[in-house]
């Protein structure tokens, strides 16, 4: 059962696991949050900007 995890704790555990099938699934997971997180976002001239995470992998 996998618990719910922030994004700083699976980065950590993705770094720290051995297991590549796990390490895969891990960073799928965060993937999907980071993407699910991404938007635009406006400065203070209105402009639009993407949202670029870098999970340290």
């Amino acid at each position: 059962m996998l618990k719910h995890l922030t994004k700083e704790e699976l980065e950590e555990r993705g770094r720290k696991e051995k297991d590549p099938r796990i390490k895969e699934r891990l960073l799928a997971i965060l993937h999907e949050m980071i993407k699910s997180c991404e938007g635009v976002t406006s400065d203070y001239f209105g402009e639009r900007k993407r949202v670029i995470q870098d999970t340290g992998w």
